[in-house]
């Protein structure tokens, strides 16, 4: 189950590319409407579908984690600007993409797979575009990554929070299940 939900971040996490490569391939979906679609814009509009509605459930099911536990801490650090680095690093090469050479294609995917086997072995779902774009932010605590939606401000002032955890080192709290004091 963990490396289902972590998949389905990762995923998640991509979700600006599949609507870049959607419009950057206008054409497919118009050949699609008309009816003269090919094989592999079939296959590209199916995959397309598939990661889009994926990345929507994986939104709700975000959103719909229940506060169960709590997690304490003495400090707290603000995030770092990983988000971009991530967007620069592994988004921007699938946008280059030519769907015209199965070259690229295959390499792009061999590539999408290596970030994926990478991003869930090494417990990296908390770089997430997707996430900081609803107002959740990841911060170290004492070792540890809370992904919140929380001000900076009244987490230093917090020391215990309110949620779930979604692996051992990391920790999803709400500002709903957490109101301010």
């Amino acid at each position: 189950m963990n490396l289902l939900r972590k998949s389905m971040m990762f995923i998640l996490s991509f979700s600006p590319l599949y609507l870049l490569i959607s419009i950057m391939n206008l054409a497919v979906f118009d050949r699609f409407f008309h009816k003269e679609a090919t094989l592999s814009d079939n296959l590209f509009i199916a995959l397309i579908v598939i990661l889009s509605l994926t990345s929507a459930a994986s939104l709700i099911i975000f959103a719909k984690v229940p506060s169960v536990n709590y997690i304490h801490y003495s400090t707290i650090k603000r995030p770092k600007d990983i988000v971009l680095s991530y967007l620069f690093t592994y988004i921007i090469p699938f946008v280059a993409m030519d769907l015209d050479n199965l070259g690229t294609v295959l390499a792009n995917i061999f590539l999408f797979l290596l970030i994926w086997c990478l991003y869930v072995r090494l417990n990296l779902f908390y770089i997430n575009p997707i996430l900081s774009v609803f107002g959740y932010l990841s911060y170290e605590a004492d070792g540890k990554i809370i992904i919140t939606n929380i001000p900076y401000q009244e987490l230093i002032h917090t020391h215990k929070l309110n949620g779930a955890y979604f692996s051992d080192e990391i920790f999803v709290a709400k500002k709903l299940a957490n109101p301010s004091k």
